[in-house]
């Protein structure tokens, strides 16, 4: 009866976990219990190990059984979300921590089971050393936000002649990672910059008149992009398609992007723009600035590995495979 009662203990621990689990809820298992988890196993095979002399291996898998088929649903979960999102978690970073201490349950059942069944120094020292590497992996498995990375660039726009239009062009970008190593997930997010890029009016013609529409031309590829007028009582943007607006006295413009305008500015060499009734052309200077800037900044989400080499990944704001 060794077995089937070590089966029942190991169904007793998982309910426990879970009952305890809900009575905490919304907040979930903190990685810290995996160490409380081992001893309660390790514990437990070792009472059973110590009374009789048994399989040392099977009291061990009918002690986790009930652990393993949890971890088994957990797993199909996990590859699951990760198909769903694209393969984007698991990328350039695998929480080996995290597996070990999925991983140590079971372990910790084994090695307490076999100190258990000849108590002897030799056979303490892998449970002590589990309990040792346990901790580091807890530690290593905390959830956090990584330092945030930011990158500022601005140039002045001018037309020819420059008295028909003179404007800063500001781009702030900024990334910040979650990281739920538990879940083997990271989220990236702003990270103090908006992400976003502005355009300020500083001198105009009278003859200037902006659209709801900018037209960059990079070597010959023509990409759309929405201008929105910072019209709002608070500082938001507004555009009324009901009838023909008159845009002129904005100052301060935010610059709805393409999606394919980061890909083309990494090897540009020729940029204008076509912005109402003004075309702007960029200086060679202004557009190897420019280009350097996003190389720059898409060698900072490489390095964070937040950019999507995976050819079944799907494409976003901070995951484009260029």
């Amino acid at each position: 009866m060794i077995y089937p009662l070590a089966f029942g203990a190991g169904l007793l621990i998982s309910i426990g976990i879970f009952v305890w689990a809900l009575l905490n809820w919304p907040a979930e298992l903190s990685e810290k219990g995996f160490i409380v988890y081992d001893l309660v196993y390790a514990g437990v095979g070792f009472g059973f190990a110590a009374r009789s002399r048994v399989r040392e291996w099977l009291v061990a898998l009918c002690l986790s059984a009930v652990y393993l088929m949890g971890l088994a649903y957990a797993v199909k979960e996990l590859l699951r979300y990760d198909e769903m999102y694209g393969h984007l978690f698991w990328i350039t970073k695998f929480y080996f921590s995290s597996a070990f201490l999925l991983a140590s349950v079971p372990l910790a059942a084994f090695v307490g089971t076999r100190f258990g069944s000849r108590r002897t120094l030799l056979r303490i020292a892998p449970l002590i050393c589990l309990c040792i590497v346990a901790y580091i992996a807890v530690i290593q498995a905390h959830a956090g936000l990584r330092p945030a990375k930011q990158s500022n660039y601005s140039l002045t726009l001018a037309t020819e002649p420059p008295e028909q239009l003179l404007a800063k062009l500001d781009i702030k970008v900024g990334l910040q990672i979650t990281d739920e190593p538990m879940h083997f997930r990271y989220f990236p997010s702003g990270g103090g910059g908006d992400g976003s890029w502005s355009l300020t009016v500083i001198q105009k013609g009278p003859n200037f008149a902006p659209s709801t529409n900018m037209k960059i031309d990079i070597d010959g590829k023509e990409l759309e992009n929405t201008m929105w007028p910072i019209n709002g009582p608070n500082g938001s943007s507004r555009i009324d398609y009901s009838s023909k607006q008159d845009y002129s006295e904005i100052v301060n413009w935010r610059i709805g992007l393409s999606p394919d305008l980061s890909a083309a500015l990494v090897n540009a060499r020729h940029i204008s723009m076509t912005w109402g009734t003004v075309d702007i052309t960029l200086s060679e200077q202004q557009v190897a600035g420019l280009r350097e800037f996003v190389r720059a900044w898409g060698k900072i989400l490489h390095d964070e590995g937040v950019l999507c080499t995976n050819p079944n990944c799907v494409q976003g704001r901070f995951n484009s495979s260029h």
